[in-house]
């Protein structure tokens, strides 16, 4: 009985697309990765270059030199919006 019910789990836990973390895979084209933000001090940022490197992904310092390049413009959206938000406030 407890046999079946593992493996209904396992069964459940596939179905739902879990994976076991560490499990990521990312394809041939970001092998050689550029990472564009306007904060490289950011805990986003962080995380994803932790990520992208526990993947097996090269980051490089220029986007010439990768085949693939992620930008992060959403953070650098947000903080000029802020900042006109405060201007406009005074």
């Amino acid at each position: 009985m407890s046999r079946f019910i593992a493996l209904l789990i396992c069964v459940f836990l596939s179905a739902c697309g879990f994976h076991l973390q560490g499990a990521a895979s990312t394809p041939a084209e970001m092998q050689r990765t550029y990472i564009s933000t306007p904060d490289e001090f950011s805990q986003f940022y962080r995380e994803l270059r932790r990520t992208l490197i526990a993947a097996g992904v090269e980051l490089t310092k220029s986007p010439e030199d990768a085949t693939a390049t992620l930008v992060n413009q959403a953070l650098g959206a947000a903080i000029e919006t802020a900042i006109q938000y405060f201007e406009e406030a005074r």
